[in-house]
């Protein structure tokens, strides 16, 4: 999540105040980058629309939803060791 802090200067864990095409597709260009370096910001920019704004907003919060559960429950399983 440090790519989306220094591209947006926000912290990734504070609450997004407006949902927009610009602020989730930071977010997805900031997931997408671990697994495609290469991809750029305005790439990923072209493909969030007002059409798919829902659709994505949607998956991305699902994601990091899981993203949140797994890293608690690591931190559980080590605490316990």
């Amino acid at each position: 999540m440090q790519a989306y802090e220094k591209v947006t200067g926000k912290s990734a864990f504070d609450p997004i105040e407006k949902v927009d095409a610009t602020v989730l597709g930071a977010m997805l260009w900031a997931c997408l980058i671990h697994e495609d370096e290469s991809i750029t910001l305005k790439e990923v920019g072209k493909l969030v629309t007002m059409k798919n704004l829902n659709y994505v907003a949607g998956k991305l919060n699902k994601v990091i939803e899981e993203s949140i559960q797994t890293d608690s429950e690591e931190s559980g399983e080590s605490s316990k060791n």
